[in-house]
């Protein structure tokens, strides 16, 4: 994680002021926002002129939780930058106050950059904190030079925060002990705690917020009744439709964690409206590179009108996340495209596995294309439209070249990349699709588009009574497990109860003709490894297509697993886990 926002630097000076305080409330008029001082921390290196890095910490956390990374960026960030550490208020040694919304919390830190003279702050939060920076990031953007978001989204809350309220209630109900040296006192308040909070982790993070009083007693040292009545505007993230951050925005989620998911639906890519310049990633996984210049020239991208920013997850090694591994010495990264109907959460367990086994390690991404997932909606759904869309990924993540594995029209769009852009493909991965002929198979999907564009829900229905339904009406065509389950994964609940599709049904059906077809190529080839891999039992790739396909692609090679039909890689995941492993990891000729 340091890795990726900053080099290493470890010739730094440093100088550590501990736990400076200040609880003096400045007096505004009754219309105003009353921002309070916020206790801080600073980790200070005398020779930087480079923004400051200012770490805003979850609910219920304090300063105190970052004080080990605080010391590691430090040691390792460049150029060389202070880092403040900053107390909410409501929490560690910040105020207390009878307000707690996220327009206080980010006038606080107003208030805090003008306090300490800084004019651009680079600034982190996670969780609670993570949207406090994002609402600054909107209000104040000329303050903020680049933007991270640990671990939650401006989308939607993770359905296990409600639970939060039952921690919070417990904490208010708690009774505190009296004369008993602190560790018992832990013990006595932790066995309360337990009735609602099974994990102890959890339990052993709020007792970090128990400390003594005068009186010999204990309370809270974060505002607990504040906090409980505040509750739900903490879930809540509202920003006007308009609002916008255009600076650089990385968002980080946890790969167990389900406050960022990385399968989310963003109506037309949400957080890409709100946060143009973001990238999302999770940890196994990483992300972007920063070192990288993209050397091709994609002029032609900027101004293409169509051209969509495309949802991605991506993993990296831990290695070259603390700078066990020079980016330079990574090979070049492997980069997925899903089918139709499909999206970057059908390779998740892919992905990893890829991950772990790939020798030496890759980078890995998984794209939603436009019009499916997580990615925008779009009225054109071209070929053409669809590489330009992976072009400007390419140029945004800042690859100068990238292993492809693309499923069904996602392998389509990986030979288009190839022969259009040589360069920018070092190996290529073709799962059940030619250029040459198409499926019979294949042609069943407009069917299904209609029948599920015409399809009425009854108001209120459960989820798995709306799946049941869909069943129901597409089970007289639709045989394949595999691509009922698919249709599946795409149904959404509305917040309204209702219910829609991830993808762009109208668009789909309007360009499935052009889709259904490989475009006329003349006088192009690709001299690269390429593995056409095919489902012994489907007809997506026909033996008689192969002398064809050497035309376009001469250093080509054909296999099939046997048993396998159209979703081979869900069907069979370790065979072709094998096959595409053994592909990758063989050295390029020349």
């Amino acid at each position: 994680m340091i890795r990726n926002i900053l080099s290493l630097n470890k010739e730094i000076s440093l100088k550590f002021v501990k736990n400076v305080s200040r609880r003096n409330v400045k007096s505004f008029s009754s219309q105003k926002l009353q921002p309070v001082k916020l206790a801080f921390t600073i980790y200070e290196n005398y020779t930087s002129k480079a923004a400051p890095f200012v770490i805003i910490h979850g609910l219920f956390g304090s300063k105190q939780n970052w004080t080990s990374l605080c010391k590691a960026y430090s040691q390792k960030i460049e150029p060389p930058r202070k880092i403040f550490a900053v107390d909410l208020r409501n929490h560690g040694d910040s105020p207390h106050s009878e307000n707690h919304t996220y327009a206080h919390l980010a006038e606080d830190l107003r208030l805090f950059l003008e306090d300490n003279g800084l004019e651009k702050i680079f600034l982190m939060g996670h969780s609670m904190g993570g949207r406090c920076a994002m609402l600054f990031a909107l209000t104040y953007p000329k303050l903020l030079e680049k933007l991270i978001v640990v671990d939650i989204s401006p989308i939607n809350v993770s359905p296990n925060f409600s639970e939060m309220s039952k921690i919070i209630d417990v904490m208010n109900r708690t009774e505190m002990p009296k004369n008993v040296v602190l560790s018992q006192a832990r013990s006595i308040v932790e066995q309360q705690l337990a009735e609602v909070i099974p994990d102890k982790g959890v339990r052993a993070f709020i007792l970090t917020n128990l400390m003594a009083t005068e009186d010999k007693s204990y309370k809270w040292r974060a505002n607990v009744p504040t906090l409980l009545k505040a509750f739900q505007e903490v879930g809540r993230f509202d920003v006007e439709n308009t609002a916008q951050y255009t600076g650089e925005t990385l968002f980080i989620g946890g790969e167990k964690s389900d406050y960022l998911p990385c399968d989310f639906n963003v109506v037309n890519m949400t957080l890409h409206k709100i946060f143009s310049k973001c990238g999302l990633n999770f940890l196994i996984v990483k992300c972007i590179p920063i070192n990288v210049r993209f050397k091709t020239d994609l002029a032609q991208t900027e101004n293409y009108k169509h051209i969509v920013d495309l949802a991605y997850a991506s993993y990296q090694s831990t290695d070259t996340i603390f700078g066990k591994v020079k980016l330079r010495d990574v090979p070049s990264p492997l980069l997925i495209l899903h089918g139709f109907l499909g999206s970057k959460s059908n390779f998740n367990t892919l992905c990893k596995r890829y991950h772990d086994r790939v020798k030496p390690k890759r980078l890995v991404y998984a794209v939603d294309l436009r019009n499916h997932g997580d990615s925008a909606h779009s009225k054109d759904n071209s070929y053409d439209d669809l590489v330009m869309d992976i072009l400007k990924f390419l140029k945004t993540v800042g690859l100068e070249k990238t292993c492809v594995l693309g499923h069904d029209i996602g392998g389509r769009i990986g030979m288009l990349l190839a022969l259009k852009n040589p360069e920018l493909v070092e190996k290529l991965i073709i799962s059940e699709t030619s250029p040459i002929t198409t499926s019979r198979s294949f042609k069943i999907f407009p069917d299904v588009l209609r029948i599920l564009n015409n399809l009425v829900f009854p108001p209120n229905l459960p989820l798995p009574q709306a799946r049941a339904h869909v069943v129901n009406c597409l089970s007289r065509i639709v045989k394949s497990k595999e691509l009922m389950s698919l249709v599946l994964m795409n149904l959404i609940q509305k917040s309204d109860g209702g219910y829609s599709w991830r993808f762009n049904n109208k668009a789909l059906l309007d360009f499935f003709d052009e889709l259904s077809s490989f475009p006329e190529i003349h006088n192009l080839e690709y001299k690269g490894p390429v593995l056409f891999l095919g489902g012994g039992k489907s007809d997506y790739i026909q033996k008689t297509d192969f002398p064809k396909i050497l035309k376009f692609f001469p250093n080509a090679q054909l296999k099939y697993i046997e048993g396998a039909g159209h979703w081979l890689h869900a069907e069979k995941p370790n065979e072709f886990l094998k096959i595409t492993i053994d592909f990758l990891n063989r050295p390029s000729a020349g």
